[in-house]
């Protein structure tokens, strides 16, 4: 058996590693999916309810003890996936979301923005609604990231707009970003039907 440096018998256990961003946004976009089809939803309040509610859904499913604004208590982020404990194993975010909806003001949306660039997760999602050029505000950010000097071999970021386009749909964009900022389209669009 493999001892801790402590010497305490204990086997230490593998680092923590990154969720793929791919992985990240096709469990999203699934549960998006049913989502949609299942609640009749409309405007922002259903984003601000909705998107949240499937981040926790997807975090609880994987075991990960999540906060938020609604429940228990926000921790820092909109969401954050939490493992781990003071005693037995160290704690550790394995993912932060920030959802900002409706945020006209740059200035305002950048700042949220860099809490997900200075947090240390490993997994880092914005969600957004679409408003405006969201390729244009995916480069933005992109150079958000890029400018950081402090940052995680193993962090990687999930970019997510979501946009009205029907009243029977909702188009969903996503990007993922390595740590250096690089920009990667991951879904130019599909439109969701909606009930």
């Amino acid at each position: 058996m493999e001892r801790s440096q402590k010497g305490d018998g204990r086997v230490p256990r593998a680092p923590p590693r990154s969720i793929g961003a791919t992985v990240l946004y096709a469990s999203f976009k699934e549960l998006l999916a049913k989502a949609l089809l299942l609640e009749k939803f409309e405007g922002r309040p259903m984003w601000t309810i909705l998107v949240p509610g499937l981040w926790r859904k997807l975090g609880e499913g994987k075991g990960y003890s999540v906060f938020s604004k609604r429940n228990p208590v926000e921790f820092l982020v909109d969401l954050c996936w939490l493992r781990g404990n003071d005693e037995a194993e160290p704690l550790w975010m394995q993912l932060a979301l920030e959802c900002e909806w409706g945020a006209h003001n740059r200035e305002d949306f950048v700042r949220d923005f860099r809490k997900l660039v200075m947090v240390k997760a490993l997994n880092k999602v914005l969600v957004f609604d679409a408003l405006g050029d969201h390729c244009r505000t995916a480069e933005n950010l992109a150079r958000e990231v890029g400018r950081s000097r402090v940052r995680s071999k193993e962090e990687s970021y999930l970019l997510i707009a979501l946009e009205h386009v029907s009243p029977s749909g909702e188009q969903i964009v996503a990007y993922s970003l390595d740590p250096a900022g690089n920009l990667t389209v991951l879904d130019a669009g599909t439109v969701l039907p909606r009930m």
